[in-house]
């Protein structure tokens, strides 16, 4: 069964808010350095700027969740490379979890809402916590050997699925 990642409008807002700026950032330092340097550091540069943003757009659009697959073996958290995959018999338990237990939490590392907030996340009640969401008003807390939130767009049909293979 297949389950979206909607995006909220935070996310939407931060994605094209950084977009939005890393274009201007490219033309306001290519002018300006048009204007000051030489042709060629203006150039170089400006080359420079352009391929630091499509890299870290890029990165950041491949490495985002999409969606989320459950079969009978496991949940596939689908990404547009490296999916992550979690095995059925690896769950101890699945539940939906409100906002407020995952969003004030410290990135260890990861992506805090370019494209999605993904990546190493942690904060006291849930420890240390891998996280694939693209919304912030709820989430699915999967404790497999590791903790995982992710943020499906049906959460309790979601946890109703995984928790069927699960017993």
């Amino acid at each position: 069964m297949y389950y979206d990642a909607p995006w909220d409008k935070s996310l939407k807002t931060m994605t094209y808010a950084v977009v939005a700026f890393f274009v201007l950032e490219t033309i306001v330092i290519a002018i300006a350095l048009f204007l000051t340097a030489s042709q060629m550091t203006a150039q170089f540069i400006t080359f420079l700027v352009v391929v630091c943003n499509i890299v870290i757009l890029l990165f950041s659009y491949l490495y985002a969740p999409q969606g989320f697959l459950i079969d009978e073996t496991g949940i596939s958290i689908e990404r547009k490379v490296a999916p992550v995959r979690i095995e059925m018999g690896s769950i101890q338990r699945v539940t939906r979890i409100e906002r407020d237990r995952f969003m004030k939490s410290s990135r260890t590392f990861g992506n805090g809402g370019l494209f999605g907030y993904y990546g190493s996340f942690r904060n006291k009640e849930l420890g240390s916590f891998k996280i694939y969401a693209t919304h912030r008003d709820y989430g699915v807390l999967i404790a497999a050997d590791k903790n995982f939130v992710v943020t499906p767009d049906r959460p309790d049909e979601f946890v109703e699925v995984v928790t069927s293979y699960v017993s």
